[in-house]
């Protein structure tokens, strides 16, 4: 018997309403303890809700879809880095970089690049 506990289906519809609220506005700053208030629950719920449903931390689901959609910018586009990092909601360049380089194995530039 599995001991693992699922989320409510109300609870998961929520989660996915988020994720998809933080995919059409990853450009801007996100408050999770304001989209938690927003939904009537707690921020450590919330937190273990998301990782629960989505499979990782809110900011860490961020940062993904952040450098996801820099990564089609890059591919797509002939902005510069920074505004590229800025597109995706990270005005600070230096720390754009350093999270592209921790996800994708190289630096923006690189990418870019090749």
């Amino acid at each position: 018997m599995n001991s693992a506990k699922k989320a409510p289906d109300w609870q998961t519809q929520l989660i996915h309403e988020v994720m998809a609220y933080i995919e059409a506005h990853i450009d801007q700053e996100l408050d999770f303890e304001q989209i938690s208030k927003a939904h009537h629950i707690s921020m450590s719920h919330f937190r273990k809700l998301f990782k629960e449903v989505s499979g990782m931390p809110p900011v860490e689901y961020v940062n993904r879809v952040r450098i996801l959609r820099s990564l089609e910018l890059l591919q797509t586009t002939r902005k510069s880095i920074a505004e590229i990092a800025d597109a995706v909601g990270i005005q600070d360049q230096n720390y754009y970089a350093r999270l592209f380089k921790k996800m994708i194995g190289c630096s923006p530039s690189y990418y870019k690049s090749v």
